[in-house]
């Protein structure tokens, strides 16, 4: 018996105009400080110098944060083309590195165990 093929889940696109639209509203003063607070939070008791994924970073602006306190290195993973498009566009602004990379959670493009 053959296995039933999963539908792939499709919901709202965050591509283009929404995708812009939606950085916008979550990189304002009061947001990016919030995150700031969370990557604070995240990276404390994490060693000095791992490695981070984060899955679904949208627009960077967490791992933005956990980038800017030198403690970690980050990757980011997002499904959406406009999501990685702008958050490599924000780590350069921020004057930060980071591997923003195109895929999905459940097919991810990187090596077991590349993560700590």
């Amino acid at each position: 018996m053959k296995d039933p093929v999963r539908k792939r889940f499709v919901g709202l696109q965050m591509e283009d105009v929404a995708a812009r639209l939606y950085a916008r509203q979550r990189g304002s003063g009061n947001q990016i400080e919030a995150y700031s607070k969370q990557a604070l939070s995240f990276t404390r008791g994490v060693r000095k110098g791992a490695d981070v994924l984060e899955v679904g970073s949208g627009p960077g602006y967490l791992a933005i944060e956990m980038a800017k306190l030198r403690r970690v290195r980050v990757t980011g993973l997002d499904i959406s083309r406009s999501f990685v498009e702008i958050a490599n566009q924000n780590a350069r602004q921020a004057a930060v590195k980071i591997d923003f990379r195109l895929g999905d959670a459940a097919n991810m493009p990187f090596d077991s165990e590349s993560f700590d």
